[in-house]
């Protein structure tokens, strides 16, 4: 899976930089058909905002979350990715099912 990550209105260390990639490898363990994915880390005054872009076969998969610190905001971001690639693998499983009978 390639991996891209941008920082906006900050520098990006390298502790958060693998903090982040940590937490995509988790989603990869969870689905192998992820093709690439887009990390954008931003400050906004006290805010910091984490948003995911996954791209799935025909599909672009989008989680945000926002908090007080980066961290907490991946942590989020990724909690909420998790979710919809379960849902999504889900409804991937579920068709195969429905065309096979």
């Amino acid at each position: 899976m390639k991996i891209e990550i941008t920082a906006r209105n900050f520098r990006l260390g390298a502790k958060t930089q693998e903090y982040v990639e940590d937490e995509l490898n988790r989603l990869e363990k969870l689905y192998d058909g992820i093709i690439d994915c887009q990390v954008i880390l931003e400050k906004i005054k006290n805010d910091n905002i984490a948003e995911i872009i996954l791209r799935v076969y025909k599909k672009n998969l989008v989680t945000k979350d926002t908090t007080d610190e980066m961290f907490k905001s991946i942590d989020g971001a990724a909690e909420k990715m998790r979710r919809r690639l379960k849902k999504y693998k889900q409804k991937l499983t579920d068709y195969d099912h429905e065309t096979l009978e």
